[in-house]
């Protein structure tokens, strides 16, 4: 695991999205796993313009996004499909066709999100967030490490932190439907973005904590290729 300590929180967003760019400069196929929530808003917003000022080629590449809340419709202002098509898939003009979310509406459907991923060729880079309680997409503590995507129950941890996008705590969904772990390790390469201090224990956690499914992040340590991008504030306990 490459831990990478910067300053702030924009210093981040920009390394990221020169390396980003780069990485779709190089394979304009790329498969990216993206994360959604405001630890991502400032990256897509300088990714798109590395993309857009170096007119680097996008129509070919494949997004699959970690998550989703579940029963939710995508035209909800508050939905991760709103937001991806407003802070990066509008501005790049991507095509639906190359845009995909998981969704387990019936138990049929278990299973096809990660048969698409593996169709396309699997996860080129993902990218991901951590919860105050060390959760990697929606993968809450105690999630099995062998999860395959998966409907879930958000921690309370989890609806009091994204409760801020909502109108009101009521109307903040309480499932989700989340890549697993085992998606999620399944990547050749693996991004992991903290930014404030209330992440700060999470991050100690991932690194020094044993790798127990209590503590979904410390599943990270079994991949050999992961790196790790802090500010200061949420890299003050390492």
């Amino acid at each position: 695991m490459d831990i990478n300590r910067l300053n702030k929180p924009h210093e981040i967003d920009v390394l990221l999205a020169n390396k980003v760019a780069e990485m779709i400069a190089n394979k304009p196929t790329i498969n990216l796993g993206l994360a959604t929530g405001s630890t991502y808003i400032n990256f897509y917003k300088a990714c798109v313009e590395q993309l857009n000022t170096q007119s680097i080629e996008v129509s070919q590449l494949q997004t699959f996004n970690l998550d989703r809340y579940f029963d939710q419709t995508v035209d909800d202002d508050s939905s991760f499909e709103a937001f991806m098509h407003t802070h990066f898939f509008d501005p790049l003009n991507l095509n639906p066709t190359q845009t995909h979310f998981p969704y387990i509406e019936q138990e049929s459907d278990t299973g096809k999100y990660d048969q698409l991923i593996d169709q396309a060729g699997g996860l080129d880079v993902i990218l991901l967030g951590i919860g105050v309680n060390a959760h990697i997409a929606f993968n809450e503590p105690g999630t099995p490490f062998t999860s395959k995507t998966h409907r879930i129950t958000l921690a309370d941890s989890t609806i009091e932190t994204n409760k801020e996008f909502f109108t009101t705590h009521e109307s903040m969904p309480k499932e989700a439907v989340t890549m697993g772990i085992s998606t999620i390790l399944s990547a050749k390469k693996i991004i992991l973005v903290a930014k404030g201090a209330n992440k700060a224990q999470a991050i100690s956690d991932m690194i020094h904590a044993p790798i127990s499914e209590s503590v979904p992040a410390t599943a990270l340590r079994l991949h050999e290729n992961v790196e790790v991008y802090v500010d200061e504030a949420a890299g003050s306990l390492i």
